[in-house]
């Protein structure tokens, strides 16, 4: 093959991707879904309800390609999760809308234990200490935090966190916080929230 030959068979392929790579993706925005089954794949140590509760829709729901999305988003804002995909799956040839269809999303979990130590001073007054943390407590999406620190000064000194992100299913936050430090005194914090969760979330709050 001669290099005009090269050149302009390089010029149909780039025009042919061109083309058809609007036309894709228009159908792909126009297109509407009936939610007749869902399916979550990749799991390991998250609950597969953890990841359902997140999606922004459920069966027998018609979503579209901008509601796909921004479950996207959502899901892979969580911590414990890496990549994710969601696609749909036609169950039938009719191209008839919205189109029934099966929704399944592909995930991959990271590592979500962690333990670090803690280091602070000079070798004659040394503070030390150890954390802990889960991001995945008990495959559940929550988190667990255990601090254990020693000040060269005041002595020893434990803190334990504890955060349901979806308290009881609702959309509700909560966050337990207790510390103990000897002759400092013992500590104690409960705080709820209801942070947005979509675009068309209309208000959030926090209480401490």
């Amino acid at each position: 093959m001669s290099r005009g030959e090269t050149f302009q068979w390089l010029m149909w392929l780039a025009c042919a991707l061109f083309l058809h790579g609007p036309t894709r993706v228009a159908a792909d925005v126009t297109d509407t879904w009936r939610v007749d089954r869902i399916e979550i794949r990749g799991t390991l140590r998250t609950h597969d309800d953890i990841v359902r509760r997140e999606l922004l829709f459920s069966v027998g729901d018609t979503v579209d390609a901008h509601r796909l999305a921004e479950t996207e988003r959502n899901l892979r804002r969580l911590l414990f999760l890496g990549d994710v995909i969601l696609r749909f799956e036609a169950l039938t040839s009719e191209a008839t809308q919205p189109r029934p269809g099966r929704a399944i999303v592909d995930v991959s979990e990271r590592y979500s234990r962690a333990l670090s130590p803690l280091l602070d001073g000079e070798a004659e007054e040394l503070s030390y200490g150890l954390v802990a943390l889960d991001y995945n407590f008990l495959g559940r999406g929550q988190v667990a935090q255990v601090t254990f620190f020693h000040d060269a000064l005041s002595g020893n000194e434990i803190r334990g966190t504890y955060r349901e992100p979806r308290l009881a299913g609702s959309r509700h936050a909560l966050r337990l916080s207790a510390g103990y430090a000897g002759d400092e005194g013992k500590d104690l914090s409960v705080s709820l929230s209801k942070p947005f969760y979509a675009l068309h979330s209309r208000w959030a709050y926090g209480l401490v």
